[in-house]
């Protein structure tokens, strides 16, 4: 059988009480966009065939969410007004993430699968995120995008995280604190103004460290990474400084660092 999409776009149920969903079992995709005065739905989440659930250009209403347990894919883009907590610890598939360009004003927390895994989590100019928002619960993730905002508070991230992605970092604060996480593959900056930081506290292991169309470069920065295992390292994106570079000085050493102009010293200082 064909896997169909069920998608209801530019409606008002306005002149609706309840909402009560029932899809066909080939039904993979639900999807609302820019639908208005959405009631309470009690049924989405016997929904059992739903793997990607989307909402764009929604205003929830404070409505309670409840996905069913085979949803792997979640959209919530250019959304508001969601209920106190959202809670997707239900989800033992979930594999995709992405909450970009809403507003959660109201919400106290995202409750994610505890010690689950998950392959892209997209968390890019949202407004009024969750102060009790703890990602530290997963136990890896591929791929965590999110903009400087988020990287500013310096939250408790999981301890894998294969790619961190900082968008358009443009906060006054000093130090950017990615240490929780203990091994990640590459750390890209991209379009982001470094000029404030004067620390970047790196995962204890980090193969790959790439600034793309930044300002405020590191040579002034105190980058703190403990040892270096396999690691290149990018100002544009494009040539590499210095390429897989593996380093350890015990405390209290002394090592200089001698080479043509251009070699890397200052990069590896």
């Amino acid at each position: 059988e064909l896997e169909t999409e069920l998608c209801v776009k530019n409606a008002d149920f306005a002149p609706y009480a309840g909402l009560y969903i029932k899809t066909a079992p080939q039904t993979k995709t639900l999807k609302f966009d820019s639908c208005k005065n959405i009631p309470q739905c009690n049924n989405i989440h016997e929904c059992g065939g739903i793997k990607n659930f989307n909402l764009r250009n929604m205003d929830y209403g404070h409505k309670i969410l409840r996905l069913p347990e085979t949803v792997s894919d979640i959209y919530l883009e250019n959304c508001r007004n969601f209920s106190q907590n959202i809670d997707f610890s239900n989800l033992p598939n979930l594999w995709r993430v992405v909450l970009d360009n809403s507003d959660f004003q109201g919400v106290d927390n995202i409750y994610f699968p505890q010690g689950g895994k998950i392959g892209l989590l997209s968390l890019n100019n949202i407004a009024h995120f969750p102060e009790n928002f703890d990602l530290s619960a997963f136990g890896s993730v591929g791929y965590l995008s999110a903009d400087g905002s988020f990287f500013a508070r310096n939250r408790m991230l999981p301890e894998k995280v294969s790619t961190i992605v900082v968008n358009r970092y443009r906060n006054s604060s000093r130090i950017l604190d990615f240490s929780s996480v203990t091994e990640a593959k590459e750390v890209r900056f991209v379009l982001s103004n470094l000029e404030y930081l004067q620390q970047i506290k790196f995962p204890e292991k980090v193969e790959r460290i790439v600034f793309e169309e930044c300002v405020g470069l590191p040579e002034k920065l105190d980058l703190n990474i403990p040892g270096l295992e396999n690691v290149t390292f990018s100002y544009d994106g494009t040539k590499n400084a210095v390429e897989n570079i593996s380093l350890s000085i015990g405390a209290g050493q002394t090592v200089a660092f001698v080479g043509p102009s251009g070699g890397g010293k200052s990069t590896l200082a």
